[in-house]
């Protein structure tokens, strides 16, 4: 389980980022084990991606699936601090992969797309919560994917 970093708890650009990597270490957490809980700590309830990321992967382990996960990293990110530092947007990339999916027996899902790596774009925008003392992730939004 990956543990929130001391930093994501300060209204700053250094606290954001390890929010913004916090949030995707929970997201392969949960794609490894269908715990969505760090993932939800992190995420601002309104969020539809993150909604539909916890609702997807508990769907998947609730029915006996499981993945080998993709393996995030963020290579570049852009912040941009608003309000005094109480609500940010951000532009980023990520890398993920290799993974692969699996149906409740055993048999692969999509197993020609396993040893792929996808290179994508997003933006988003976060909101520092004082009542939990940390960052929030409000939105992400795909941009596109590049190519990887």
């Amino acid at each position: 389980m990956p543990e929130m970093p001391e930093a994501m708890k300060e209204p700053t650009e250094e606290g954001l980022e390890a929010a913004l990597e916090y949030w995707w270490e929970a997201g392969y957490y949960l794609q490894l084990t269908g715990d969505s809980s760090p993932l939800e700590a992190v995420s601002n309830a309104d969020c539809i991606l993150c909604e539909e990321l916890v609702n997807d992967w508990t769907g998947i382990y609730g029915v006996d699936g499981w993945s080998t996960g993709a393996k995030p990293n963020i290579p570049t990110s852009v912040f941009n601090l608003e309000n005094q530092g109480d609500t940010a947007t951000m532009i980023f990339e990520t890398t993920e992969g290799p993974s692969a999916l699996y149906k409740p027996g055993g048999e692969e899902v999509d197993p020609e797309d396993s040893d792929k790596t996808f290179k994508t774009s997003w933006t988003g925008s976060a909101s520092f919560d004082t009542s939990r003392g940390h960052w929030l992730i409000d939105e992400l939004v795909a941009q596109g994917d590049l190519d990887g």
